[in-house]
């Protein structure tokens, strides 16, 4: 059944099918017997059930009525088609075989093939969810191929699915080309919108599009389809929760982030308000209160989803929401309850794995552990579990550093023969103590007191050993939580750290005649990564990653600083670059990325970059330079994205422009020439 009470259709008529036809499916005698025709009543309340998205009622009902054998073919094939939508909606893969090859022997000899329409599509849709797209693409064009001239409302949806499936096998003018035809065809015919052209439509725009020539056109469209996706899946919830998803998404490409933070919020709101939560709607506000700097309001929001999550959740998603509310926690300073969330969350994948998730638990509980001094042995337990999985999933190079580590810091070890010499030193001082009180003797004393100094010495000696290891362990603890997991580079945090200690260190100077330190920071993306995460795999696309960060370390000089920003994108930041000699830096970058040879499984991939930079001024006296440089780089990468990609655009004269200025604004700035702007071509 579904998280939500489904309802039934209020007219009175509807009701009474509703109890006549579950009774039938429950095995009692009446309007479900055995040999009875299927009327078209019953297959409106399948119609309902599915509109409500009660597919727990329509697996139930459609079991009942497949069992009678004198079903005509179209009512059969109409039945089929909500069987297996309900069966791929609640994952019932041990019963979708069973049905699928129903469907296909059904389809084989019905006359007319736009009744087989509809049974085609949730077939090809069932193919989707297991991640079957070739065969889900041959299944629509299959049935397009059948499909006898007119029928615009059957064609659109095939098409529809033509233009998901192409989208993910990389066949993008396809893709385009199958969902323009669509909609145009609703659009000709005077059709209502589809959620399933809109949706193929917002998801082409946001994930594929033709970004190359019609960037900013490219992402108004995709709000365009996304708005109206949204509004096509009026009272069906979670359709509308996954649209908007995707509007969010879309307005966040457009950079019209505050649009987007209001939206999630707005949704929120209105489910919480009608006591109809969503964990993904939930899960993505929490994001909104912690980009605004609100973790208390955050804690209170994971503390209903955390209570959703309890009761009706998977444990992946109670891990999730501890680990956020461990984060949210650790910025309050609660560092005992945040320990306390960390806990729980890495006992969920403890026992429902998830190593990639577990990993990053477990460095937060590392670093919650040393906040509220727990034993070192706890800690050092904990560290070898991190180290263990670490090794595990990140290959060779952290099976060095793991073999390393356990090398130098067998702490355990270290303790025990600590107290053992301990114990050793208490028994010898004690028997000296009595030989001196008994025998007086000058000479014993002498030599039981060399022998005591010997002692101290070696038990200090080894206590000082024990500190220095202690020491490297917090040195490597401090390592690893600021370094990116998968590139090596530092991450997002450390590289807040280097900025603010470069703005204290100019602070510590004070203002003299050479002025304020001068940076130029570069942010790089990697062109249609997504491209290859959809055709290679993760796996691969991971592989390109940290291919992409040995080339950027090899371009670095001396004190660069150079990061992972996020997902695909890196930052690089030059100390005492002026921004005529960026240009020949970026240049050099651009060569380098394109003469690498990216080998994936033995296959060559075309990789290549787009770079935008621009000029920082550390200046303690106005702390929001930095993040206007970064916004400003930003707008360089995207006017080098506009350009065609695998190129640079600079953008200098920030350090005249007020710090609070909106991206509205930055942009005029450069229409008006108040920003200089310098291109660098593809190699």
């Amino acid at each position: 059944m579904s998280r939500r009470m489904a309802f039934w259709p209020a007219t009175g008529l509807s009701c009474l099918l509703a109890v006549v036809l579950l009774v039938g499916a429950s095995g009692q005698r009446g309007a479900l017997a055995a040999d009875a025709p299927a009327p078209a009543a019953e297959v409106l309340v399948l119609q309902a059930n599915a509109a409500v998205e009660a597919y727990a009622a329509n697996l139930a009902l459609t079991t009942a009525l497949l069992a009678r054998p004198s079903l005509s073919d179209d009512d059969r094939a109409q039945i089929l088609t909500h069987r297996i939508d309900a069966l791929a909606i609640l994952g019932r893969w041990d019963l979708f075989e069973q049905a699928d090859q129903m469907g296909a022997s059904l389809m084989a000899h019905v006359p007319e093939p736009a009744l087989a329409v509809p049974l085609s599509i949730a077939r090809g849709r069932a193919r989707e969810m297991r991640s079957n797209w070739a065969d889900a693409r041959q299944m629509y064009d299959d049935s397009l191929s059948r499909l006898a001239p007119g029928h615009p409302d059957q064609r659109s949806q095939l098409l529809a699915g033509v233009g998901r499936t192409n989208l993910v096998l990389g066949n993008y003018d396809a893709s385009l080309a199958a969902l323009l035809e669509a909609e145009r065809l609703r659009r000709a015919n005077n059709l209502p919108n589809d959620t399933a052209v809109l949706r193929g439509l917002c998801t082409f725009f946001i994930y594929g599009g033709n970004w190359d020539t019609a960037l900013e056109e490219d992402r108004k469209r995709a709000v365009q389809w996304c708005e109206l996706d949204v509004a096509a899946s009026e009272g069906r919830p979670k359709r509308r929760f996954a649209a908007i998803g995707n509007l969010a998404f879309a307005l966040r490409l457009a950079k019209r982030y505050e649009r987007a933070d209001a939206l999630l919020e707005s949704e929120y709101l209105s489910q919480a308000h009608q006591n109809n939560p969503n964990f993904g709607l939930s899960a993505n506000y929490v994001g909104v209160l912690e980009r605004r700097g609100d973790p208390e309001g955050a804690l209170k929001v994971l503390a209903d989803l955390l209570a959703f999550a309890t009761k009706f959740g998977t444990p992946h998603e109670r891990a999730h929401t501890l680990r956020r509310r461990g984060e949210m926690l650790e910025k309050l300073g609660r560092d005992a309850e945040a320990l306390k969330a960390y806990q729980q969350a890495n006992a969920l994948y403890a026992e429902h794995p998830d190593p990639q998730q577990q990993v990053i638990v477990l460095q937060r509980l590392v670093r919650s552990q040393i906040h509220v001094d727990e034993a070192s042995a706890v800690v050092l337990a904990t560290f070898d579990q991190f180290l263990a999985l670490y090794n595990e999933h990140n290959g060779a190079e952290a099976r060095r550093r793991v073999e390393r580590l356990q090398a130098r810091y067998d702490l355990e070890r270290k303790e025990r023969e600590i107290a053992s010499a301990q114990e050793r030193e208490a028994a010898t001082r004690k028997v000296a103590l009595l030989l001196l009180v008994g025998l007086l003797l000058v000479s014993v004393a002498a030599g039981l007191l060399v022998v005591n100094l010997r002692l101290r010495k070696r038990a200090g000696q080894r206590l000082a050993e024990k500190n220095t290891e202690i020491e490297s362990l917090n040195r490597e603890l401090r390592r690893t939580s600021q370094e990116d997991p998968l590139t090596g580079l530092n991450n997002r945090r450390s590289l807040d750290e280097r900025v603010a200690a470069f703005v204290e260190a100019q602070g510590r100077r004070g203002t003299d005649a050479a002025g304020p330190r001068r940076f130029v920071v570069f942010l790089l993306d990697l062109d249609h990564f997504k491209a290859i995460n959809d055709r290679h795999g993760h796996v691969a696309g991971d592989a390109v990653l940290r291919q992409f960060a040995a080339v950027l370390q090899r371009c670095a000089r001396q004190g660069d600083v150079q990061a992972r920003w996020g997902g695909e994108e890196f930052c690089w930041l030059c100390p005492d670059l002026g921004f005529d000699d960026a240009d020949s830096v970026c240049a050099r970058l651009l060569r380098a990325v394109n003469d690498e040879h990216f080998d994936v499984g033995g296959q060559r991939l075309p990789v290549t970059c787009s770079v935008g930079y621009a000029t920082w001024l550390a200046q303690a006296s106005e702390p929001r330079s930095w993040e206007l440089a970064t916004r400003v780089a930003d707008l360089a990468l995207y006017e080098a994205k506009a350009d065609g990609r695998n190129r640079g655009v600079g953008l200098d004269g920030n350090a005249e422009l007020e710090p609070g200025l909106t991206t509205e604004a930055l942009k005029q700035a450069l229409v008006s020439g108040a920003l200089r702007r310098h291109a660098i071509p593809a190699p």
